[in-house]
């Protein structure tokens, strides 16, 4: 046997034996305690009046005398001096007492833990109050424990109040005393050891004194509990549980169902077979460590069970986990060193049994081992999980490849058995080394009442599912600990809002839109931010804010409304200039008697020179016709006001003419003098000159319009949030018959669509269906729907759009080009007839005004 092993027996010996000894004297202490507690109580009683009938004086004038005196008295007390005399040589005769007595004493130690002695102190704090001492500590006591402090600072505030209450009083002096008094059990035991040497030190050693080593994080602390006392109090508070369970497996384990707990094993029903006749409750073993601090690399290492008789939802609890040892230190625990005394005392227990207030007792049988890989092959001194033969269970190798282990699956597995397992480890603990991974015999075999591999429990979240396992785990954390946030309409003025995440802004120099994340935004000043564009700082107004999926909507709407007002614009401006043209080829043609039938307002608002209008009248009319028509788009309800901008441009071009613009509000007496005076001086071609002049005018300032309109009716971002970003594979071809619809070109994906429409569906489709599917309430038919999802996916794979968000992009910006498209395909022939007879209008002009 090692030196060591020696050693810790025989220091585990001596500290049983103190215990006996101070559990005897606290026994005959208590009883001596309780009948000085009965003559004190008759002798207060007795004098109660005389104290009352006493003056203050006399109080006053005794108090210094019992203050000096009391001093010592009070330690006397804490320390039971004065409780019984007792013979010097009473404590190495106990150790020494036979068998008979030790027995008793067993006994006697039992009950005791059974049945806790809750007998309290009824002697009053000190003479001038009512409170009990017993209550006074029992509420110190609880104000230490919730309040989380040291012993340290527990002893001084107790120093403190000590030092305050006046004398005599009965409180105690010491930390120990005070928890004697409360019956406040000492469940764990400290220890230090030398991870260098193993020796074990004594409590006030810093550092080790038998090895040369002087470093202190070489020393470390083991707790181990008291596991007769824990498991007695334990087992008598859960035993209607476990007998409960004990009848629910019994009638479960009729149903294929009802099998999927560790009691339903081939393993635990040997056991249940084997001890048939013993009440008994089996332990499930776990050991596992973690990093209390990265600087000084101190770790914590856990030695606990669990009884596995315990339903599954009482089972893992922590007030119904036991520990049974701590290991603190800078470096991993040694094995041996660590749980020697612990599986020792479990050892002592399963030889025992575990008391409880009924007759009988239970035995104690450890079912096996588990935790994470390192835990169990520190437990039963094994290879890693990264070195050769590393499977506990097979003879299974592993190849290194590319500085990893590889092990592959066998069909032929070569499992290891109960003997070969115990023979290896031996031989490696013989010749220490290394044995298909066995590197030495496990402290574990001798309380395994199941025999190595068997006992052994994989923890399979830890040893193959360890990351997949923690990112499921927080994924159904946050499912489940997500809340749906409702906005709130009223804010309070103490209530703070969440910033938004991402900015809908518009470029007011290109009129185009961007989403821009709050994090690329440097400065927000009310509706305008500020972002940074190639190194210049760049000023954009706010549409819109929030997620990005809703600037993302928003912008779609804007796109949609932006584009449906540019088309009916377009449509404004051409219908506009086929009526303007009219008007000046009918003004032209009317006779010059009925023009002087005209009432004076009527000829002056007149854009085509007349008899009675004037050549400065004639400009004027041609500027009031630009601004009725900037001010009819003006008018219209647009998402987003643009006309500022706009309106500033129009009236740039109107202000190039060299002729002053004047005002229309000459009364009719000047109107009339000034086509007196002028009409001479315009003939037929200076009449066809301003015609041309106003047409001029008109054109330009439709052009100019195109021109503002271009950004709103093409936006280059609008495909952005589409475009596929998975790497999806598209096609090169779409056929329809012979032909290759990728290969057909467009300006955009509106342009794009509408050729396609055009080669796959025919004229006579284009004018007469509508888009699909079929409505009932509806005349028209539509379109092939087979023929229609063949456009709609080659105009998908040409601009190379994600499929999730196609429907997205068809809804919100193909679908109304497609049915404008659709509609002008209709008006087509009557827009033509239109054309033609404005041609031939144009074309009987100069006939008309050479007859004139």
């Amino acid at each position: 046997m090692y030196e060591h092993l020696r050693m810790a027996i025989e220091h585990a010996q001596r500290r049983s034996q103190q215990e006996q000894q101070q559990s005897n004297l606290r026994r005959r202490r208590n009883q001596a305690t309780l009948s000085k507690i009965i003559i004190s109580e008759s002798i207060v009683s007795s004098n109660d009046n005389e104290r009352d009938n006493a003056p203050m004086e006399s109080i006053d004038l005794q108090q210094p005398f019992s203050t000096c005196c009391n001093e010592s008295s009070d330690v006397e007390d804490d320390f039971d001096l004065l409780v019984v005399d007792e013979d010097p040589n009473e404590l190495h005769n106990v150790s020494y007492s036979n068998d008979e007595s030790d027995d008793q004493n067993d006994l006697l130690v039992l009950e005791n833990i059974l049945i806790p002695d809750n007998r309290k102190n009824n002697n009053c704090l000190h003479p001038y109050t009512n409170m009990k001492t017993y209550d006074f500590c029992r509420k110190l006591v609880e104000i230490f424990r919730s309040a989380n402090i040291s012993n340290i600072h527990c002893s001084h505030f107790l120093k403190l109040i000590n030092e305050t209450l006046p004398q005599p009083h009965h409180l105690p002096t010491t930390l120990k005393s005070l928890y004697d008094l409360m019956q406040v059990d000492q469940l764990f035991t400290k220890r230090l050891i030398c991870t260098e040497c193993q020796n074990i030190l004594f409590h006030n050693d810093k550092v080790c004194k038998y090895c040369a080593s002087s470093d202190s994080k070489s020393i470390a602390t083991v707790f181990d509990i008291n596991q007769q006392l824990v498991f007695a109090r334990m087992l008598d508070r859960l035993v209607p549980d476990i007998e409960r369970n004990r009848q629910q497996i019994l009638i479960d384990s009729s149903s294929p169902q009802n099998n999927n707990d560790i009691m339903f094993n081939k393993i635990y029903r040997d056991l249940q077979y084997k001890y048939s006749l013993t009440p008994f409750v089996s332990l499930l073993l776990h050991l596992d460590g973690i990093a209390l601090s990265k600087s000084s690399r101190l770790n914590l290492w856990l030695f606990s069970c669990t009884i596995i008789e315990l339903p599954v939802e009482l089972r893992y609890r922590r007030c119904n986990t036991v520990v049974l040892s701590v290991w603190v230190g800078c470096r991993e625990p040694i094995i041996d060193a660590w749980l020697s005394e612990s599986l020792q005392q479990l050892n002592t227990v399963k030889k025992i049994g575990v008391p409880i207030r009924s007759v009988f007792s239970y035995k104690i049988v450890i079912y096996g081992l588990t935790g994470d890989c390192p835990a169990i092959k520190l437990a039963t001194k094994h290879v890693n999980h990264q070195g050769y033969w590393c499977c506990w269970f097979c003879y299974t190798k592993g190849i290194h490849e590319d500085k990893k282990r590889q092990y592959y699956f066998e069909n032929k597995l070569s499992l290891r058995s109960s003997s070969e397992y115990s023979y290896y480890s031996k031989e490696a603990q013989r010749t220490n080394t290394n044995i298909f991974g066995h590197l030495g015999v496990s402290p574990f075999t001798t309380v395994f009442d199941v025999p190595l591999p068997r006992c052994l429990i994989i923890d399979y979240m830890h040893v193959s599912l360890l990351r997949h396992t923690k990112a499921v785990i927080q994924y159904l954390q946050v499912m489940t600990t997500r809340r749906q946030v409702v906005p709130r309409q009223i804010y309070t003025p103490t209530q703070t809002t969440p910033p938004p995440s991402h900015y809908l802004i518009v470029f007011q120099d290109t009129d185009s839109y961007q989403i821009v994340a709050r994090s690329s935004v440097k400065q927000v000043q009310g509706d305008y931010a500020f972002i940074t564009i190639h190194h210049k700082l760049i000023k954009a107004k706010i549409i819109h804010q929030g997620s990005f999926e809703d600037c993302s909507t928003e912008r779609s709407r804007l796109t949609r409304i932006s584009q449906t007002e540019s088309n009916s614009e377009n449509d404004d401006c051409q219908r506009e200039r086929i009526n303007a043209s009219h008007s000046y080829t009918n003004n032209a043609m009317h006779p010059k008697t009925n023009q002087l039938d005209c009432p004076p307002s009527v000829t002056s608002k007149s854009p085509v020179p007349t008899r009675n209008a004037s050549l400065r009248n004639i400009f004027d009319q041609d500027d009031e016709v630009l601004t009725d028509e900037d001010s009819f788009f003006d008018c219209r309800k647009r998402p987003y006001q643009r006309s500022s901008k706009k309106s500033s441009k129009k009236k740039k071009v109107i202000q190039r003419s060299p002729i002053r613009k004047n005002s229309l509000s000459y009364s009719d007496d000047q109107d009339d003098d000034d086509d007196c005076a002028d009409y001479n001086c315009v003939d037929s071609d200076d009449r066809q000159a301003m015609l041309e002049i106003g047409q001029c005018f008109l054109s330009n300032a439709i052009l100019n319009n195109e021109i503002c309109m271009f950004p709103c009716r093409f936006n280059i971002c609008a495909l952005e949030p589409f475009i596929d970003k998975s790497g999806e594979k598209f096609p090169n071809e779409v056929m329809f018959g012979s032909i290759n619809l990728l290969d057909i070109m467009g300006t955009d994906y509106g342009d794009y669509t509408r050729e396609v429409l055009r080669k796959v569906f025919t004229e006579d489709e284009r004018k007469n269906c509508i888009l699909p599917p079929r409505r009932e309430y509806l005349k028209r038919e539509p379109l092939d729907e087979d023929k229609y999802k063949l456009c709609m996916n080659a105009v998908r794979i040409k601009f190379k759009l994600d499929s999730v968000n196609f429907g997205l992009f068809y809804k919100s910006l193909l679908r109304r080009k497609i049915t404008d498209f659709l509609i002008e395909e209709r008006r087509r022939d009557t827009q033509k007839l239109a054309r033609q007879s404005l041609k031939e209008s144009r074309s009987e002009q100069p006939n008309v005004l050479s007859s004139d």
